[in-house]
Parts: structure tokens; sequence; C-alpha cells
């Protein structure tokens, strides 16, 4: 079940930008926020906070965005 969820936010997250500029307010992350991944094992040993990561500092290079896993 919690994969599941995990699979709908990310598509949730990819799904919600195409790397647009112009498009960049209906995204729910924004230039210098903090976002905070914050889960147990399966959060800690997945790769998908750092495919999060990578994919918005990729579409947003000028963006500063700080991120933070504090799964255990």
């Amino acid at each position: 079940m919690r994969l599941a969820a995990v699979l709908v936010f990310i598509a949730a997250l990819v799904l919600g930008c195409d790397g647009r500029a112009e498009d960049s307010t209906s995204f729910p992350i924004r230039d210098g926020d903090h976002v905070v991944i914050w889960g147990d094992s399966i959060s800690d040993r997945q790769p998908w906070p750092k495919t999060i990561e990578h994919y918005i500092l990729t579409t947003h290079p000028d963006w500063r965005v700080k991120f933070t896993n504090l799964s255990w």
C-alpha cells in the first residue's frame, strides 16, 4: 500500500510539471523551498527521494531548492 502511495506521488509530481517556466505556478515545489522526505526504511532504502531531487534540479537548474531525507 505504501509503495502505491509513493508511485502516485511520483506520478503526480512528474505529470504536474513539464519543465516549462510558465507552468511553474501550478507545480507544488517552488524556488527557495526546503523539501523534506519523511518516511520509514522503505523511503530510506529506495532511490525515489534522489530521483525527485534530481528531476527538480535538472528541470529547474536556476532554482535553489534544498532536499533533506529524514527517513529511517
